[in-house]
């Protein structure tokens, strides 16, 4: 039976919303939705990598799709947020 992400999102107390994005969207990236481990997964587009696929996984990757595909936005310009924190620390000085 294919995962859905309403089943992702209502497992668990989310404040994470699908709102946002159009039916073609959703449907898109569930169709990318596989089960390893017992777990739903995806291929992050810009990790290159699985992830599993948790609500904020979810929508992260959801914008991701519609920049790239909607708004022509570069992949190779995109990073996820754990490179963003390490690059706003390093502009700002921080360390952590």
């Amino acid at each position: 039976m294919p995962i859905s992400s309403s089943e992702i999102f209502h497992a668990e107390d989310s404040k994470h919303s699908l709102a946002l994005f159009d039916a073609v969207e959703v449907e898109k990236l569930e169709k990318s939705l596989f089960e390893k481990n017992g777990k739903p997964f995806l291929k992050c587009l810009v990790r290159g990598r699985d992830i599993q696929a948790k609500p904020e996984e979810i929508v992260r990757q959801l914008w991701i799709h519609r920049l790239v595909r909607r708004y022509n936005y570069p992949l190779a310009r995109l990073t996820t947020e754990a490179a963003a924190l390490n690059y706003l620390n390093s502009a700002t000085g921080d360390e952590e």
